[in-house]
């Protein structure tokens, strides 16, 4: 397979897509135009951390979270659900997977990352906060559906203050 065209660039993020998704008025009224000004400073403060990324890309899933890894006798048996799967950096799959770090084993996080570094030629020593960074992509088209999703949309503000009131 060969990637002729990339949709944006991990180091391209936040101005290709983050940035213009805050602008987006279903998304600052889902998201709360207080919330969604805070988010904004808090981008333009840490933007650094997308723009150090290299743009190694490689096949992500884009929906990596522990209920689509199949476990069998302690290890990894198979991925499932691969049809959001495009080429981008690997740190958006970790963003997604590390999203509720807080409520996952940190056993399962460490191996996760472990298993990880194996395969990645050049690991980010900020990995963790540019994962984070990455995962807004999937935060933000949470908030674009069409459809209203109270619960979805409330996890997804919970997740975005958190972020900011826990980056350090």
């Amino acid at each position: 397979m060969e990637i002729t065209e990339h949709i944006f660039s991990p180091d391209k993020t936040l101005e290709s897509f983050i940035i213009p998704g805050l602008e987006n008025t279903i998304i600052k009224e889902r998201l709360g135009y207080d919330l969604t000004d805070e988010l904004n400073n808090f981008l333009n403060d840490k933007s650094i951390y997308l723009e150090s990324l290299n743009a190694e890309y490689c096949l992500i899933h884009a929906d990596f979270k522990p209920t689509n890894i199949m476990i069998k006798d302690g290890r990894v048996n198979g991925i499932l659900d691969w049809e959001f799967s495009f080429s981008f950096s690997f740190l958006f799959d970790i963003g997604q997977f590390i999203r509720y770090d807080e409520e996952i084993p940190k056993s399962l996080e460490d191996s996760f990352i472990k298993g990880y570094k194996k395969g990645v030629k050049a690991f980010p020593e900020e990995w963790r906060k540019s994962a984070k960074l990455l995962d807004l992509i999937n935060l933000l088209f949470f908030l674009m559906r069409k459809e209203e999703k109270p619960l979805i949309f409330n996890d997804v503000r919970q997740l975005i203050k958190n972020m900011i009131i826990k980056w350090d």
